[in-house]
């Protein structure tokens, strides 16, 4: 009885992997043009440019028999780990390790190429195996009290290396030069291993609920769960429901996020101080032209481009003041209150002064030390275009830009003047994160999941 319920846990698990591991590889293939194109346009000569879009015709034909492969070396290496009772199932077992021929004729040092490629596998798994150091660690004693014997990150049948190494051997199914085989390491170790520690929690929680190990501690923070495996979740959930029932959520989304803005600009109607409202008609009583969005955001990355990043050891009064957004904006596009000729729109006027208010919120939190308030106040500009571009910024709690927000003003209650400033500490990673977002933002808010990812 007990075999059983343990075969059936085990059963179990690789049916997470059956359904996951697919859905990353689909999540990396789906960047993989655009990476070659990006690759093949800063090329340096025609030949390099002419490979990358071979390389792109080649993969394309080959992707699913990519992912077929893939999928089933996975697979394969889990239950031939169990079935074999933890023995190794890495890419080179002990007992069939290539003999090195001493005797002069078949010496030869390792090529450079292969150097090269094994050298950027290498790097990607010893960082997948830090960065999910906690997760892996419960896995492993949950695997070892289902039977698994002395089992690590080299025979661990879903560890970064396990996941890997069938990476690499599904390539071998396509012709590629060196620097391609790269490019697509790169994309496998951003699109799949950086991703797999949603798996890993998932396998962990499985595992606990079944029985196994339930009250082991969780050790680190909940991992980040793949955009292309949020989407498969989303449209299994949707087909497990009618049609009707899809569309009358969808709409009533799309209801509650204008219901949200609508109810924010009537309480910044309420708020709003009397003389302070921008110009809507002119002298005559026409109404004014509204300037265009496009034209706004421009003038905010003006803005954005020339915030001074906080002084150390500066004045703290003056760097942690609420900046006059408003005014800054209206002087960018020449707006003069008394003989405008021109307006901000009513919504992004609204907008405007609904991002103050949330950093008037956060720039008031006492838990919060100078410093950290001046870094974070940086970020109310490229805030204000996001919130701009896309008015489900108030309405969704998971928006990226709005976890990043949170995760930083989290992350800095507590932190004290005297602490290290180093690029290595707390306060040096929210000042790098700050500085990326002041230089790199533009118009795509997806800096923003980077970050929060990087950050997490």
């Amino acid at each position: 009885m007990q075999d059983q319920i343990t075969k059936n846990t085990i059963d179990k698990v690789r049916e997470v992997l059956r359904k996951t591991l697919p859905r990353l590889m689909q999540g990396m293939l789906d960047k993989m043009d655009d990476a070659l194109f990006d690759y093949s346009d800063r090329a340096e000569t025609e030949k390099q440019h002419t490979a990358y879009m071979d390389a792109m015709r080649n993969l394309r034909k080959g992707r699913k028999t990519l992912q077929q492969q893939f999928e089933h070396k996975c697979l394969e290496a889990y239950t031939k780990f169990w079935s074999q009772s933890g023995e190794k199932t890495g890419k080179q077992k002990d007992d069939d390790a290539p003999k090195i021929d001493l005797s002069g004729e078949g010496f030869s040092l390792i090529d450079d190429a292969d150097l090269e490629e094994n050298l950027a596998v290498t790097v990607m798994i010893s960082k997948a195996e830090s960065s999910y150091e906690g997760a892996l660690f419960s896995i492993e004693q949950r695997f070892e009290a289902l039977g698994a014997k002395d089992i690590s990150n080299i025979n661990n049948p879903i560890a970064p290396k396990t996941l890997a190494d069938a990476f690499e051997d599904s390539l071998e199914a396509v012709e590629l030069d060196l620097d391609l085989k790269i490019v697509l390491y790169k994309l496998f170790d951003k699109e799949v291993l950086g991703f797999i520690g949603g798996m890993y929690d998932e396998i962990n929680h499985l595992l606990g609920k079944q029985g196994v190990l339930p009250n082991l501690a969780a050790r680190g923070r909940r991992n980040p769960v793949s955009p292309a495996v949020q989407r498969a979740r989303s449209r299994e959930a949707a087909e497990a429901g009618d049609d009707d029932s899809q569309l009358a959520y969808e709409e009533e989304s799309s209801y509650v996020q204008a219901e949200i803005f609508n109810t924010l600009q009537q309480l910044m109607q309420v708020r709003r101080p009397a003389g302070t409202q921008i110009p809507r008609y002119g002298p005559s009583g026409a109404p004014l032209p509204a300037v265009a969005s496009s034209e706004l955001l421009n003038a905010l990355s003006q803005i954005q481009h020339s915030a001074p990043m906080p002084v150390v050891g500066g004045d703290s009064q003056l760097i942690t003041e609420q900046p006059d957004v408003k005014n800054a904006l209206m002087s960018e596009l020449q707006i003069n209150r008394t003989a405008a000729t021109r307006t901000i729109g009513e919504a992004e006027d609204d907008t405007i002064d609904v991002i103050a208010m949330l950093f008037e919120f956060i720039l008031e939190d006492r838990n919060l030390s100078d410093s950290m308030k001046a870094l974070i106040s940086r970020l109310q500009i490229p805030m204000l275009k996001v919130a701009i571009l896309d008015k489900t910024f108030f309405s969704q709690k998971a928006h990226p830009a709005r976890r990043l927000l949170n995760n930083l003003a989290q992350a800095a209650i507590g932190w004290v003047e005297t602490e290290d400033r180093g690029k290595d500490t707390l306060y040096g990673q929210i000042e790098r994160i700050v500085g990326r977002i002041l230089t790199e933002f533009g118009n795509d808010p997806d800096l923003f999941a980077e970050l929060n990812e990087d950050f997490d």
